[in-house]
């Protein structure tokens, strides 16, 4: 129980790191780029944070890991209760909103800093007296590309979670149905009456789904001559 405790202390006070590096790293974009700052100052700023937060995250998973097989191999013993189950999923939880803020936070500022660095080049070329070609315009079309890159990325993630959200809502609905497939399995065991009506219920579904299927098989048939 001590050991469970310490690890449980070592990630709140690895959650809460975390959690200010983010925040730290969102200052960095927070005003959209037009900060006091320029961009060489804030550049080794965030790939600073990058770093920290990489780390961390590798130690919180590994402490995390811990845990859960700590949980495991006493599962069985009698101090073990359900709200140790319930912190180790908050833990599981906030590791995962936490690399799903960071990704986002992460990729908001580089494509930030990238757009300033490219805004930087263009007021020096322009400053600069022009020897022919264009530079500026070019400068211009990579600065729109880096946008629609960014804004292309930002969509992928946000279809990328609702896909993610989608699969574990199914897969709650699978577990829910297994359970009570097996539920009504028993009480059908148990009263035999109950199985005579849940098996005229089956043949029945299976004989509207044979009807059904050779009404369309019809409907083609006909369509597909008279057409």
């Amino acid at each position: 129980m001590f050991e469970f405790n310490e690890m449980n202390r070592r990630s709140e006070a690895l959650e809460d790191a975390i959690d200010r590096r983010i925040s730290s790293m969102n200052g960095l974009i927070e005003d959209g780029g037009r900060g006091q700052q320029n961009n060489a100052t804030k550049r080794p700023q965030f790939e600073k944070l990058d770093r920290e937060l990489t780390e961390q995250f590798g130690e919180l998973s590994s402490i995390y890991q811990q845990m859960s097989s700590y949980v495991e191999v006493n599962r069985h013993a009698d101090w073990m209760s359900t709200a140790l189950h319930h912190k180790l999923q908050r833990h599981a939880d906030c590791i995962r909103d936490f690399q799903v803020q960071y990704k986002r936070v992460r990729d908001t500022a580089s494509a930030i800093l990238d757009r300033e660095f490219l805004f930087a080049k263009i007021k020096e070329d322009k400053s600069e007296p022009k020897m022919g070609g264009n530079r500026a315009s070019a400068h211009d079309y990579y600065l729109q590309e880096s946008t629609h890159i960014s804004f292309t990325d930002r969509l992928l993630d946000e279809q990328l979670g609702m896909a993610n959200a989608t699969k574990e809502n199914l897969t709650r609905q699978r577990l829910s149905m297994n359970n009570i497939r097996a539920r009504m399995f028993e009480i059908a065991q148990k009263f035999p009456m109950v199985n005579n009506v849940l098996q005229k219920i089956q043949r029945r579904k299976r004989q509207d789904a044979v009807v059904l299927g050779l009404t369309i098989s019809v409907c083609i048939f006909v369509l597909y001559l008279f057409w």
